[in-house]
């Protein structure tokens, strides 16, 4: 029983991080990988630290990027 719960967690886990990455990246569910790249890029070189852009901000970018791009492929 622990297991079975043990995975609803895992999962609904999963789909917070990717809601929140298509929201990061400004994205609705669809998005396929082309847009998720374009909107990456254009959100990094807008948001890079040696652009002016803040860090922190920066870093979410990425890692709204990566996962989104693992979750396509």
């Amino acid at each position: 029983m622990k297991k079975i719960f043990d995975n609803f967690w895992q999962r609904f886990g999963d789909v917070d991080e990717q809601t929140m990455a298509l929201r990061t990246l400004k994205l609705k569910a669809d998005a396929d990988l082309s847009e998720i790249t374009r909107s990456y890029r254009t959100l990094a070189s807008r948001h890079h630290p040696d652009r002016g852009g803040d860090n922190e901000t920066f870093i979410n970018i990425r890692r709204a990027y990566e996962l989104l791009r693992q979750e396509v492929a």
